[in-house]
């Protein structure tokens, strides 16, 4: 009889064969074996590994240690790919369990992101007469104009930059998919200017370099965006609020909620979606000084 280890190895295996990252391999296992552990220790309690009861007593008990409702979440993603691979391979003959079992609920979370007055705070205190100055410029606006990963701006190569259309091509992003993300004449001009200064320093082909010319960390860029927060006396929570706070100020400014998910990478819609409560945010605002109702000339 196959044992559910058996069943999880096998699924890994499947995955790297599909060359899923490294990075969601190992978010699989540890995912997983978390399970397999619950169902080794409590087998003399429970239902077979493939039930519905024991999937729900296994997040109730993550519940019970504590576990935070995202990473609760996540085991259920988890399970939920896992078995639904096991039923195409004809590896459950009593039936796919995870259809029976409800989601986790997630507390309604609304992204915290950077505002455009804290990234003209955080400019003002830029000396961009200094070549790292020209170059930590160029970062904050690229990363407010474009809502681009931390990642992907560290990675970005000047073979991936095109000027004159004003694009910049993103390899390889989340799920290792490739896009193109367009940036303003604002940005264009300020990368000029850093692509003029840093061929004195760059010892890779990186765009955004470390002072010693090799390649920005993800590190590195947390670092100097927190530097410049605190001297603007800005809260600059990580790299990823300049992403949520393009997002917003791109609904905001009239763009479509279709295109942002193409320009963000988002697989799904639905990851996108959660950027709408700013529009509904803005046009309750707007609707208190255009509101129809108010602005009759009612009759006495």
């Amino acid at each position: 009889m196959t044992t559910l280890m058996d069943n999880i190895q096998a699924f890994l295996q499947a995955c790297r064969a599909k060359r899923l990252s490294q990075q969601t391999l190992e978010w699989y296992e540890w995912l997983l074996s978390d399970y397999n552990v619950y169902v080794a220790q409590e087998k003399e309690n429970l239902p077979p590994w493939d039930s519905p009861d024991t999937i729900d007593g296994f997040l109730a008990h993550l519940v019970d240690r504590g576990v935070s409702a995202y990473t609760t979440h996540a085991h259920f993603r988890a399970l939920r790919r896992f078995f639904n691979w096991l039923e195409k391979r004809h590896r459950l003959p009593n039936g796919n369990p995870i259809g029976l079992v409800e989601p986790p609920r997630l507390p309604r979370h609304y992204p915290r992101g950077i505002e455009a007055d804290d990234v003209e705070e955080l400019l003002a205190v830029v000396d961009t007469n200094s070549l790292l100055g020209k170059r930590d410029e160029a970062i904050i606006l690229f990363l407010w104009d474009t809502g681009v990963r931390a990642s992907e701006l560290c990675e970005l190569a000047l073979d991936d930059l095109d000027m004159e259309q004003r694009r910049a091509l993103i390899r390889n992003g989340k799920g290792n998919k490739s896009r193109y993300v367009p940036f303003g004449i604002r940005v264009r001009e300020v990368l000029e200017k850093w692509l003029e200064a840093r061929s004195s320093i760059a010892q890779c082909g990186r765009v955004f370099v470390s002072r010693w010319g090799r390649e920005l960390t993800r590190r590195g860029l947390s670092i100097l965006l927190r530097k410049y927060g605190e001297k603007a006396g800005v809260s600059v929570h990580n790299p990823h609020a300049f992403r949520h706070g393009f997002a917003v100020a791109y609904l905001n400014n009239g763009g479509g909620i279709h295109n942002l998910q193409l320009l963000m990478g988002h697989a799904t819609l639905r990851s996108t979606e959660k950027y709408l409560w700013s529009t509904d945010r803005q046009a309750a605002a707007d609707h208190a000084q255009a509101s129809p109702g108010d602005h009759l000339r009612m009759r006495k």
